[in-house]
């Protein structure tokens, strides 16, 4: 549920994302000066559609003719896969360990950030396994809250050389948003501009 005082603080503006024209469009009519790419995929009876790498690239290149309009670069970050971070000291990607038609989405992604300068677009890409709410309410906070993510940069943070079923997957949401949030303010955008980020719990320490 959202709480009325963040409904009033919201402006919809519906589309097709996918028209990366009418993306441009919004993003300069409501002066948008970031971004927060949380694309997904439609699942059908017999078939998937993974419509993300392509909304991934529609947004990043109107987000590019936008900033250009501006003259500054926007701020962007964008959900990936968990699967485009590196698998420590193996020379692979997470992702090459899996099927590939469950990454092709995320490899389209990546791969259109990569190309993007970020003299152009201020990207990073945000790569998550499963994410769940710790609340079903959504309220206004005054400041981001403090969040318990440890944070890795191309590679999950905190590898201790497990196989690919110990690899950190579930997030709480609030955290994510909590993450993307704190580097939004002008002291702190710079931080993983052009990287790929991955992130997993911290560890409490035990009793005894």
């Amino acid at each position: 549920m959202i709480s009325p005082e963040l409904a009033e603080k919201i402006t919809i503006h519906k589309g097709d994302a996918t028209d990366s024209a009418a993306v441009e469009a919004a993003i300069c009519k409501h002066e948008c000066d970031a971004i927060v790419n949380t694309a997904s995929n439609l699942v059908f009876s017999d078939m998937i559609k993974q419509p993300s790498g392509y909304i991934g690239d529609s947004v990043s290149s109107a987000a590019v003719r936008a900033g250009k309009k501006r003259g500054r670069p926007l701020r962007a970050w964008f959900i990936g896969g968990i699967g485009s971070l590196g698998y420590p000291h193996t020379g692979y990607k997470i992702h090459d360990y899996m099927p590939y038609w469950t990454t092709h989405h995320h490899r389209v992604t990546e791969a259109t950030l990569k190309s993007i300068s970020v003299n152009d677009l201020e990207w990073t890409l945000l790569c998550v396994g499963m994410m769940w709410p710790e609340s079903d309410s959504r309220d206004v906070l005054p400041a981001p809250r403090h969040h318990s993510l440890a944070v890795g940069v191309q590679t999950p943070p905190g590898w201790q050389d497990h196989w690919i079923r110990d690899v950190p997957l579930n997030t709480v949401l609030e955290d994510v948003a909590d993450l993307i949030a704190e580097h939004f303010g002008e002291t702190s955008r710079e931080h993983f501009v052009g990287e790929l980020i991955g992130m997993k719990e911290e560890e409490k320490p035990k009793n005894g």
